[in-house]
């Protein structure tokens, strides 16, 4: 387990002080929409993408400071977290990794290589909706090389407005759920953050919870 970028207490165990020295932060990637939720794109081969937007970077009236020591908070304490789901498990190219990244919207993102070792990336699915039930108050996006790989998964339940071209910004991990933003409140496809603004102030509405389909959670 890595990260980057946050300075943290004496207080830690040695191995975790050690995991929290990584390379510099990661910037995320455009993709294209192609075929049904696999995009064809100039991302690297078998990588996961995935970043952690919790709603404290939402507030606008909040200072830069207090925001940066936050997300760098926000930061450890996933690290604390996951550590005993990471500590013992052997990833075939690369470890989990972790980076605060305050631009455009302050965020923890991440990649990591699976290569043919598709238990990697399911393993950061997991890690991803155990953060997700651990801090409920953060929305998660998650994303491979060929595209919405939870939406492939569960292709057979998903309602049928729902394709590549309309998914975008609408598909967020939190709570320990998957959510879609449905088009009765986005008919056009909403921007980043009225999408993280919206989730956070309506993640216990019963029309969002319909929105995405029982049978697409227990595929999960």
């Amino acid at each position: 387990l890595k990260s980057t970028g946050s300075s943290f207490p004496n207080s830690l165990p040695a191995t975790i002080q050690n995991l929290l020295r990584s390379p510099a932060a990661m910037s995320e990637p455009d993709v294209d929409s192609t075929s049904i939720f696999s995009q064809k794109t100039h991302l690297p081969d078998d990588t996961v993408f995935y970043s952690i937007y919790p709603d404290f970077s939402l507030n606008p009236t909040t200072s830069t400071a207090t925001i940066t020591a936050e997300l760098h908070n926000l930061h450890l304490q996933i690290l604390q977290t996951l550590a005993p789901f990471t500590t013992t498990y052997i990833f075939q190219h690369q470890p989990f990794t972790l980076t605060p990244v305050l631009s455009p919207l302050p965020h923890l993102h991440g990649r990591l290589r699976f290569g043919d070792n598709l238990e990697d990336e399911w393993f950061v699915s997991f890690l991803l909706f155990t953060v997700s039930q651990s801090f409920p108050n953060l929305s998660i996006s998650l994303h491979d090389s060929d595209g919405q790989f939870l939406l492939i998964e569960t292709a057979f339940h998903l309602p049928r407005w729902l394709n590549p071209n309309t998914s975008t910004n609408r598909v967020f991990i939190r709570r320990g759920r998957l959510y879609i933003l449905p088009p009765s409140h986005f008919p056009n496809t909403p921007d980043l953050i009225t999408a993280l603004k919206f989730l956070s102030e309506n993640d216990n509405n019963p029309d969002i919870l319909r929105a995405t389909p029982d049978a697409v959670q227990l595929n999960l």
